[in-house]
């Protein structure tokens, strides 16, 4: 009886300590609300779930909200997709001091950019116009409009202070600030629609850019330099804003100290998790041509490109994903 007894507590011990282990792997993944960033939550959330057996939470954010969060609050654990031009003296402090770390240097493999972009039929049909400031001479050719970031975003700041600096409405274009991701797209399918181009801020990676054929655009004044652009550029109340080209994003997968202590071989996944700009801008083109949600998407995406993602996982943590399909 008491050997029975024995058996029965070590078991029922062990039931609780499996339960209290699942319960303890407890995650919040910042969400941005565009696209990529949409596409990389969703991926982290899957296998958070279906290879870790994690409870993940989505917590949407844009760029400015989810480094705020993350130094002052710990939270969200993951950024899976977190572009620093806009903040990155923010963000570069917290990973100095050990509050945020870095766990993927360049999940997208250099192939990020950002900046202004203009449709290339325009540039087609006018090959004299070769910067910003030669199409800000014909506004009719983009119908009289050049869009900014939605507010929140951090590039709303840089580019906005550009558009001062280049005087955008003395010259014809009503400046126009959309009121999210979606709507944002949305302007550049309406412009397609009406037959005329598409001007204003716009990034890669983006599946936007293959289906609605956008190049970016230079300025003829060129990168104004560090020190303005983190000084200056990215502040709301820059004083003196000037014309510059936009520098290479730095795109990172951060995470909180608490989680990478937690769970070493999550941490291990997001090491390796990566895409060539390519692979990332093709699921996010059938993303849109399928009018998928960034769930939906992810679940075909593991279905479909298993050369793409084995060497993320072992082979004990790739069979649970291929079960779960």
């Amino acid at each position: 009886m008491r050997k029975l007894l024995a058996v029965a507590l070590a078991t029922l011990t062990l039931s609780f300590a499996t339960t209290a282990q699942a319960n303890d792997c407890e995650i919040v993944i910042s969400e941005p609300n565009w696209s990529s960033g949409q596409f990389m939550a969703y991926l982290d959330k899957f296998v958070a779930e279906t290879v870790y057996g994690c409870e993940a939470e989505l917590m949407p954010a844009a760029s400015i909200a989810i480094a705020t969060s993350m130094t002052e609050k710990g939270t969200p654990s993951i950024a899976g997709e977190f572009i620093s031009v806009s903040v990155g003296d923010v963000v570069d402090q917290a990973i100095a001091e050990g509050r945020i770390l870095v766990a993927n240097e360049d999940p997208y493999q250099g192939g990020a950019q950002e900046g202004f972009y203009v449709s290339k039929s325009v540039l087609d049909a006018n090959p004299h116009i070769k910067t910003v400031e030669d199409l800000l001479a014909h506004p009719e050719l983009v119908g009289g409009k050049v869009f900014t970031c939605p507010g929140g975003w951090g590039c709303n700041a840089t580019m906005t202070n550009n558009l001062i600096a280049l005087d955008v409405e003395s010259k014809g274009f009503e400046l126009v600030t959309p009121g999210s991701g979606a709507a944002f797209d949305a302007s550049i399918a309406n412009a397609d629609a009406r037959g005329h181009g598409w001007f204003g801020f716009y990034w890669a990676p983006a599946g936007m850019l293959s289906k609605f054929g956008l190049v970016p655009l230079p300025t003829s004044a060129g990168y104004a330099g560090d020190e303005y652009w983190n000084s200056c550029a990215t502040d709301v109340d820059c004083e003196n804003p000037q014309v510059s080209d936009f520098p290479k994003p730095t795109i990172r997968s951060l995470m909180t100290p608490e989680f990478a202590a937690a769970n070493p071989a999550m941490v291990a996944y997001l090491a390796k998790r990566d895409f060539s700009i390519d692979e990332i801008n093709a699921q996010l083109i059938e993303m849109e041509a399928q009018q998928a949600t960034a769930e939906e998407a992810v679940e075909s995406f593991f279905a479909n490109n298993e050369d793409i993602w084995a060497d993320w996982f072992t082979a004990e943590e790739a069979a649970k994903i291929k079960a779960a399909l």
